[in-house]
C-alpha cells in the first residue's frame, strides 16, 4: 500500500515545518527575552508568528502521522510484544500534543497583537515562556519516549545499524535530563533520519516463503 511506504517521510516533513516555524516564530533564541522586546517583536510581526505558529501546527500533524509509523514498525522488528512500540508511538502524540499546545499559546498572542496593534507585555511574556516550557521541557518527554523505546529494539535486531541505535539511546537519556532544551534540536536529524531508514526498510522485497 502506497501510503504505509511513503508514510515514514513524514519524520522528514515534521523536521522541515518545525524547523521553519522556529525560525518564523522566534525573533531571538535569547532565553527568556525582557517582556519588552517579545511585546514589540508580536506588534511589528504578528502575520509573520501567525504563520508559523499555523506552519507548527502542520509540524505536530506531521509528528503525530510519524509516530504511527513509528509503532507499526518497532512491532513489526520486535514482534513478541507491542509494550515498546506502544511506548514509541504514545511517545510520538505526546509530543505533538505538547508541540500544539506551545505553538496555540503563541498563535493567541499573535492574534491579539494583530487585532489590537498592541499587547500588554506581561500577557505576551507568559506566553512566550509557556511556549518556551513547553517544547523545551515537555514536549522533550514525548521525544525521549519515542526514541528510547525505538533505540532498544533496534539494538537486538540485527539490520538496523548498532551505533546508531547507542547513539539514539544516549539521546533519550539526554531528553528527560534538566538540560532537555539543550539537545532538543538533535530532533531534528534523529526524525528525518529514522522517517528514511524506515521508508528504505518497507521497499525492501519481502522474502518469498518456502512451501
Amino acid at each position: 500500500m502506497w501510503e504505509k511506504r511513503v508514510a515514514p517521510l513524514t519524520g522528514v516533513a515534521f523536521a522541515v515545518l518545525w524547523l521553519a516555524s522556529s525560525l518564523l516564530t522566534a525573533d531571538t533564541f535569547e532565553f527568556m527575552p525582557p517582556a519588552s522586546d517579545i511585546a514589540e517583536f508580536l506588534s511589528s510581526d504578528a502575520i509573520r508568528v501567525m504563520t508559523g505558529s499555523y506552519v507548527g501546527l502542520l509540524a505536530a500533524f506531521a509528528l503525530l502521522w510519524f509516530s504511527g509509523s513509528m509503532y507499526a514498525s518497532i512491532r513489526e522488528i520486535d514482534g513478541d510484544t507491542e509494550r515498546l512500540s506502544f511506548i514509541s508511538g504514545a511517545g510520538g502524540v505526546l509530543a505533538a500534543s505538547t508541540l500544539a499546545i506551545g505553538y496555540l499559546a503563541t498563535l493567541a498572542a499573535a492574534e491579539r497583537a494583530w487585532v489590537h496593534d498592541s499587547v500588554d507585555a506581561g500577557a505576551t511574556a507568559a506566553l512566550a515562556d509557556l511556549t518556551s516550557l513547553v517544547v523545551g521541557n515537555g514536549a522533550t518527554l514525548g521525544f525521549a519516549a519515542m526514541i528510547a523505546a525505538a533505540s532498544i529494539p533496534a539494538l537486538r535486531w540485527s539490520g538496523a545499524p548498532r551505533r546508531i541505535a547507542i547513539i539514539s539511546l544516549i539521546l533519550a537519556l539526554a531528553l528527560i535530563s534538566p538540560y532537555s532544551w539543550a539537545v532538543v534540536a538533535l530532533v531534528l536529524l534523529w526524525a528525518p533520519m529514522a522517517g528514511i531508514w524506515i521508508y528504505r526498510y518497507n521497499k525492501t522485497p519481502e522474502p518469498l516463503s518456502v512451501p
